[in-house]
């Protein structure tokens, strides 16, 4: 037999707003660790740390374009397609947010 204990509404937006916290938080991190290996690699391909700040520096105007294109799912594609007309060849996300 299986006991269920039911859920107020107040317990079940706290969940609720846990998860969504939680989630947040891994998020931000997965965000920060890709920043740090692109920071590493640039540095390793032999950019100088001025020029890996000046990056660092476009990249809250380069989120900020990506979410006007994400309000329409299309913020992965605007990326993967802006860097390819570039000469940057990546993959696309298999998931899209």
């Amino acid at each position: 037999m299986k006991a269920r204990v039911p859920l107020s509404y107040k317990q079940k937006k706290l969940i609720h707003e846990t998860v969504v916290q939680e989630i947040e938080e891994v998020q931000r991190d997965v965000a920060l660790r890709a920043q740090y290996q692109w920071g590493l690699a640039m540095l390793q391909a032999g950019l100088a740390p001025r020029t890996v700040r000046r990056v660092i520096k476009m990249l809250p105007a380069v989120k900020e374009k990506y979410r006007e294109y994400q309000t329409e799912k299309l913020g992965d594609l605007f990326c993967q397609q802006t860097l390819e007309e570039q000469g940057v060849t990546l993959p696309m996300t298999r998931r899209p947010i």
